[in-house]
């Protein structure tokens, strides 16, 4: 089993069986899910509203287009008195086939292209399809499925491929056989859209002529009586030359054991973009594909989670240097306020040990200069002191040789560690005077020293 490289992995039901087209363009055949297999045998029938039996997906698998078998489809022709395509939705359509059918659309998904046509009775042409609703819901809730980008029926993307090689403004029968059937619709090349879709199973060698027989009948009702002018397509050889006695044949024969067979025929129609084909899409309104975080590729997610890991780290790092910034605004705030609070005469902070010094001789004019500088030394203790464990300073004073501060810490402990911390730096002993723990486990104190 080849690894898969790349996520748009195409899954394909044709009605019993699922396969797979890789992203290495291989067709491999998918088991069913456990209870799928309990159910194989009540397989759906035809416009059947009972669950899918889903596959087992490969676990690295994320399929992007889902392709349904159109025999169990609802496909109908659209003639619609609108004047654009915009204005047909899911409601106006399932009045549409309430009013003219039996089904109860409540039991469909629809999906639909419509054009503007060029006849004066109907503004709007075109067909629709609609899954059962059940099955929509199943995919919905199924995991493994939510990267789906289209869901398609396979009848309407082998057509559009086969449509390719037309050149016709008329009627053009478009046919594409496989080894276990054949799809065939009508393309009207004026308008330029879709008439009719159908699908016959069998090659039988004794129904071949039922069969060309039927789909003789189907495409003249599709025609509404004009000719058909061309007829495209892939047929064996046999329906190839009796179905296009009355229209040009641009299409290829071949013999029948070189049919390809439905999965294959279908899958590789992938492959090669075409405007038409993807103009419908069962992923539309209320179900269109979702962009979260389950769909993303892996590499996609490890870019997502690296930024968001930096944003985090950038935004802690933003926040902690603004805390920083406070803390220090705080302090320089504090330290402003003992300022003014020692030396009230001083109204404007020019240089501050200049104007302590100042300070220092104005109490005694015949105070030494030994004097000073003692107190000085004293403050820069302080200050260091603060460096080592920030506390709230209230006020600093000196009378008579004794200097006395007053404070605020966040606890007993830290009240000591300032004690302790001063007593180091200024070689005196200091005592606590004062204390007030009212604040909770801040204390208030007052210490002196002389």
């Amino acid at each position: 089993m080849n690894q898969i490289t790349d996520q748009t992995d195409t899954i394909y039901f044709d009605g019993h069986d699922w396969f797979m087209l890789d992203a290495v363009g291989e067709v491999r055949a998918l088991a069913l899910l456990p209870q799928a297999e309990a159910s194989d045998a009540d397989a759906a029938s035809e416009h059947s509203s009972e669950l899918l039996p889903l596959p087992q997906l490969p676990d690295e698998a994320l399929p992007t287009t889902l392709i349904l078998p159109a025999e169990q489809l609802l496909s109908r022709t659209l003639s619609l008195p609108l004047a654009h395509p915009r204005f047909i939705d899911q409601e106006i359509l399932a009045q549409e086939l309430e009013e003219t059918s039996d089904e109860a659309p409540e039991a469909w998904w629809l999906a639909w292209h419509a054009v503007s046509a060029q006849a004066a009775e109907a503004a709007l042409r075109g067909m629709m399809f609609g899954m059962p609703e059940a099955w929509r819901q199943q995919l919905d809730a199924a995991d493994g499925w939510s990267n789906l980008q289209r869901v398609i029926p396979d009848i309407w993307l082998r057509l559009n491929h086969m449509l390719g090689s037309a050149s016709n403004d008329g009627l053009v029968a478009v046919c594409d056989a496989d080894a276990a059937g054949l799809c065939f619709g009508l393309w009207h090349g004026g308008d330029c859209c879709w008439l009719g879709m159908r699908r016959l199973n069998g090659w039988s060698t004794d129904a071949h002529a039922a069969l060309l027989e039927d789909v003789r009948h189907s495409l003249q009702s599709m025609a509404g009586g004009e000719a058909i002018t061309q007829m495209v397509g892939r047929l064996p050889e046999p329906f190839a030359t009796t179905l296009a006695v009355d229209a040009e044949w641009r299409g290829e024969a071949v013999v029948m054991d070189a049919l390809p067979s439905r999965q294959l025929a279908s899958l590789r129609c992938c492959t090669a973009p075409n405007d038409t084909a993807d103009a419908l899409n069962f992923r539309h309104g209320s179900w269109r594909p979702k962009s979260d975080w389950s769909t993303l590729q892996p590499w996609y997610r490890s870019m997502a989670l690296a930024a968001a890991v930096a944003l985090l780290w950038m935004g802690g790092m933003i926040w902690q240097n603004h805390r920083l910034q406070s803390e220090i605004d705080a302090a320089q705030q504090q330290v402003i306020a003992a300022f003014h609070r020692g030396l009230p005469q001083q109204q404007v902070i020019v240089d501050p040990l200049a104007q302590l010094r100042q300070a220092a001789g104005m109490g005694n004019t015949q105070a030494s200069d030994a004097s000073a500088v003692a107190w000085l030394k004293q403050i820069a203790a302080i200050g260091q002191v603060y460096q080592q464990t920030p506390w709230t300073i209230r006020e600093i004073t000196q009378r008579h040789g004794t200097i006395t501060m007053a404070g605020e810490a966040k606890d007993i402990e830290t009240m000591n560690k300032i004690r302790e911390a001063l007593q180091q730096h200024t070689g005196k002993h200091v005592t606590v005077q004062d204390t007030d723990l009212s604040g909770g486990n801040q204390v208030k104190f007052r210490m002196a020293w002389s």
